[in-house]
């Protein structure tokens, strides 16, 4: 083709305002999804966290029930309690001490009827992780006790094992 001389300068073709925009609009997207994304990760970690600690208060609300009907039926403060308390404190996600535990049938097992089973019903406000979320939740119209985390809560049913009289 044709041959450049050495002493030809080379034309660049130079646009200076164009660069500066794309990089200031790359930045501008930046800083405008950054907090999303970053909301995003805490918000799927603390819903990871939430589902562990409902496994948590699942299980020992199961083994609540099975206590109670192994006994001959639960009661709040007996058997259920206390091996419901212990299923909490081996679990490291809940503070048993944040947790009530209500008897709904079965404080005293029969052979018919509806006290056959042992229901035992369990709950729990795990707290939020993101300061800030609970102001958030009520702006979509939660109220004030629901905006300060989230309700968990378990029931289990047992058949009772052994009948009183």
């Amino acid at each position: 083709m044709f041959a450049r001389h050495a002493s030809a300068p080379v034309m660049r073709r130079r646009m200076p305002h164009a660069s500066r925009w794309r990089r200031a609009s790359t930045h501008l997207e930046f800083v405008f999804v950054l907090p999303w994304f970053l909301l995003f990760i805490v918000f799927s970690l603390n819903m990871g966290v939430m589902i562990v600690q409902y496994g948590g208060l699942q299980n020992a609300t199961n083994a609540a029930a099975r206590a109670g009907a192994q006994v001959g039926g639960a009661d709040v403060g007996g058997a259920s309690e206390t091996v419901f308390r212990q299923q909490l404190e081996s679990f490291a996600g809940v503070d048993s001490d944040d947790v009530t535990l209500r008897v709904l049938s079965g404080r005293t097992c029969t052979t018919s009827g509806p006290s056959r089973d042992v229901v035992v019903e369990a709950g729990y406000v795990a707290p939020l992780a993101i300061p800030g979320m609970g102001g958030i939740m009520r702006l979509v119209g939660a109220d004030d006790d629901n905006a300060s985390g989230f309700h968990l809560q378990a029931r289990a049913v047992a058949r009772c094992e052994v009948v009183r009289r």
